[in-house]
Protein backbone atom coordinates (compact mmCIF):
# COMPACT_ATOMS: atom_id res chain seq x y z
CA UNK A 1 0.00 0.00 0.00
CA UNK A 2 1.58 3.64 -0.96
CA UNK A 3 1.24 6.10 1.23
CA UNK A 4 -1.16 9.01 0.89
CA UNK A 5 0.26 12.59 0.09
CA UNK A 6 2.79 13.62 2.19
CA UNK A 7 2.81 17.08 1.53
CA UNK A 8 6.45 18.34 0.39
CA UNK A 9 7.99 15.22 1.45
CA UNK A 10 9.42 12.89 -0.70
CA UNK A 11 10.31 9.53 -0.20
CA UNK A 12 14.18 8.85 -1.06
CA UNK A 13 15.29 5.36 0.56
CA UNK A 14 13.67 2.53 1.99
CA UNK A 15 15.25 -0.57 3.93
CA UNK A 16 14.54 -2.98 6.54
CA UNK A 17 17.61 -4.68 8.09
CA UNK A 18 18.15 -8.35 9.59
CA UNK A 19 16.33 -7.59 12.36
CA UNK A 20 12.97 -6.31 10.60
CA UNK A 21 13.57 -2.62 11.64
CA UNK A 22 12.85 -0.43 8.48
CA UNK A 23 14.61 2.88 7.90
CA UNK A 24 13.21 5.37 5.35
CA UNK A 25 14.07 8.66 4.70
CA UNK A 26 12.07 11.66 3.25
CA UNK A 27 13.54 14.80 1.44
CA UNK A 28 11.70 18.54 1.89
CA UNK A 29 14.02 20.89 0.32
CA UNK A 30 15.99 22.36 3.19
CA UNK A 31 14.86 19.64 5.44
CA UNK A 32 15.51 15.63 5.73
CA UNK A 33 13.35 13.48 8.23
CA UNK A 34 14.36 9.98 8.86
CA UNK A 35 12.13 7.37 10.59
CA UNK A 36 13.17 4.03 11.95
CA UNK A 37 11.00 1.30 13.62
CA UNK A 38 8.48 -1.54 13.47
CA UNK A 39 4.99 -1.58 13.77
CA UNK A 40 4.10 -0.65 17.05
CA UNK A 41 8.09 2.34 17.79
CA UNK A 42 9.10 4.98 15.33
CA UNK A 43 11.86 6.86 15.61
CA UNK A 44 11.46 10.33 13.59
CA UNK A 45 15.09 12.48 13.38
CA UNK A 46 15.02 16.16 11.72
CA UNK A 47 18.11 16.77 10.11
CA UNK A 48 19.40 19.43 7.33
CA UNK A 49 19.69 18.76 4.18
CA UNK A 50 23.63 19.84 2.66
CA UNK A 51 22.43 22.70 0.52
CA UNK A 52 19.99 23.86 3.25
CA UNK A 53 20.28 28.16 3.78
CA UNK A 54 22.56 29.83 6.29
CA UNK A 55 19.20 30.64 8.55
CA UNK A 56 17.59 27.39 8.02
CA UNK A 57 16.61 26.46 12.11
CA UNK A 58 17.47 23.57 13.40
CA UNK A 59 13.95 21.27 14.35
CA UNK A 60 14.08 18.55 17.05
CA UNK A 61 11.11 15.62 17.57
CA UNK A 62 9.72 16.17 20.85
CA UNK A 63 8.79 12.27 22.40
CA UNK A 64 6.64 11.60 25.45
CA UNK A 65 7.34 9.38 28.77
CA UNK A 66 6.97 6.15 26.27
CA UNK A 67 9.29 7.63 23.77
CA UNK A 68 5.99 8.58 21.04
CA UNK A 69 6.64 11.44 18.85
CA UNK A 70 4.02 14.22 20.62
CA UNK A 71 5.33 17.12 18.71
CA UNK A 72 7.75 19.13 16.23
CA UNK A 73 9.97 22.21 18.45
CA UNK A 74 11.59 24.77 16.55
CA UNK A 75 15.18 26.00 17.62
CA UNK A 76 15.55 29.90 18.11
CA UNK A 77 18.61 31.77 18.33
CA UNK A 78 20.21 34.95 18.36
CA UNK A 79 22.53 36.05 15.32
CA UNK A 80 22.51 39.32 16.95
CA UNK A 81 22.52 42.47 14.51
CA UNK A 82 21.88 41.19 10.75
CA UNK A 83 21.42 43.32 7.89
CA UNK A 84 17.65 43.65 6.85
CA UNK A 85 18.29 41.23 3.76
CA UNK A 86 19.51 38.52 6.91
CA UNK A 87 16.76 39.58 8.67
CA UNK A 88 14.28 38.57 6.01
CA UNK A 89 16.53 35.33 5.22
CA UNK A 90 16.01 34.73 9.06
CA UNK A 91 12.18 35.17 9.04
CA UNK A 92 11.87 33.37 5.62
CA UNK A 93 13.92 30.27 7.40
CA UNK A 94 11.26 30.66 10.42
CA UNK A 95 8.09 30.43 7.94
CA UNK A 96 9.67 27.72 6.42
CA UNK A 97 10.56 25.20 9.65
CA UNK A 98 6.76 26.32 10.76
CA UNK A 99 5.81 25.17 7.62
CA UNK A 100 7.26 21.63 7.46
CA UNK A 101 6.85 21.47 11.40
CA UNK A 102 3.28 21.21 10.22
CA UNK A 103 3.43 18.65 7.58
CA UNK A 104 5.45 16.62 10.45
CA UNK A 105 2.48 16.82 12.68
CA UNK A 106 -0.09 15.94 10.08
CA UNK A 107 1.74 13.28 8.09
CA UNK A 108 4.21 11.60 10.36
CA UNK A 109 3.40 11.47 14.41
CA UNK A 110 -0.54 12.39 14.15
CA UNK A 111 -0.99 8.86 12.32
CA UNK A 112 2.00 7.14 14.23
CA UNK A 113 -0.11 8.47 17.39
CA UNK A 114 -3.28 7.24 16.12
CA UNK A 115 -1.47 3.48 15.03
CA UNK A 116 -2.29 3.78 11.28
CA UNK A 117 1.20 5.22 9.93
CA UNK A 118 2.19 3.32 6.75
CA UNK A 119 5.53 3.32 6.00
CA UNK A 120 4.47 2.55 2.10
CA UNK A 121 5.81 0.32 -0.21
CA UNK A 122 9.00 -0.16 -0.41
CA UNK A 123 10.99 2.08 -3.34
CA UNK A 124 13.54 -0.13 -5.54
CA UNK A 125 17.13 0.18 -4.42
CA UNK A 126 20.17 0.17 -7.11
CA UNK A 127 22.83 -2.20 -5.49
CA UNK A 128 25.94 -1.17 -5.61
CA UNK A 129 28.71 -3.05 -7.75
CA UNK A 130 30.42 -5.72 -5.98
CA UNK A 131 27.31 -5.87 -3.00
CA UNK A 132 24.56 -8.35 -2.56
Amino acid sequence: MQNPNLGPFVKVSDTIDGDGNRFARYDAGAYILTISGKESFHHLQILHSTDAPKYTPDMYIRCDSEYKPIGVEIQTTSYGALSPSETEQVIYGLKHAVYIAGAIQEKFIGPIRAGNFVFGDMIPQEKEEGKC
